[in-house]
């Protein structure tokens, strides 16, 4: 290979690297958006569920 189709090698494998740690970090953040939607939403369930039983209804 010459040496500009070393260099395009290179810049071409940091790109795909870099975008791999992008999309790896982006899946670790929706993960934990994940988790957290999912305690707000076992939250609201009991808040509603202490609701209808201060009222009566279970």
């Amino acid at each position: 290979m010459d040496e500009m189709s070393k260099d395009m090698m290179e810049f071409a494998k940091a790109f795909i690297d870099n975008l791999y740690t992008s999309l790896f970090s982006l899946h670790k953040h929706l993960e934990y958006l994940r988790a957290v939607l999912e305690i707000q939403r076992k939250e609201e369930a009991t808040v509603v569920l202490e609701k209808a039983k201060a009222i009566g209804e279970l």
